[in-house]
């Protein structure tokens, strides 16, 4: 399953406002069914679609839009739009565990040097990333 964010900026120039879109690409967890395609825009219009193998429901957008587009995102993708959000974030800064060759459903936390985390995936064991915490070695 692939995730992408994009955001940006639109609406008149005297009065931009902040969008991001998040895009959950993968096979529906159910059904086994081609690839599918969800997107979920968050700005000042929040609508979400879904696209597969060339038909595409009309964008959504619907006085009570959240709840059903986290129950349509559950029950195709298996994950809440914050799960996805988290798992995007973890993708991007680099959480991948080179053993596994995924993201690691969970972390162990070890101590470093001084201020430095090292995250190691809690399957295999291998460090898949750290942190480095410089207000904690002054």
């Amino acid at each position: 399953m692939e995730i992408t964010h994009t955001s940006g900026v639109e609406g008149p120039k005297h009065d931009p406002y902040h969008w991001d879109e998040y895009v959950v690409t993968g096979y529906n967890r159910k059904f086994c069914n081609p690839e599918i395609h969800f997107t979920v825009h968050r700005g000042l219009a929040n609508w979400f679609s879904i696209r597969k193998d060339g038909w595409k429901i009309p964008d959504s957008n619907m006085f009570c839009w959240e709840k059903y587009m986290e129950e349509m995102l559950f029950n195709i993708t298996g994950m809440t739009f914050d799960q996805v959000v988290e798992k995007h974030e973890e993708e991007e800064n680099g959480l991948f565990c080179p053993e596994c060759n995924e993201v690691p459903e969970d972390t162990l936390d070890y101590a470093g040097y001084p201020g430095e985390t090292i995250y190691c995936c809690s399957k295999c064991g291998a460090p898949c990333g750290s942190d480095q915490n410089m207000s904690a070695v002054i």
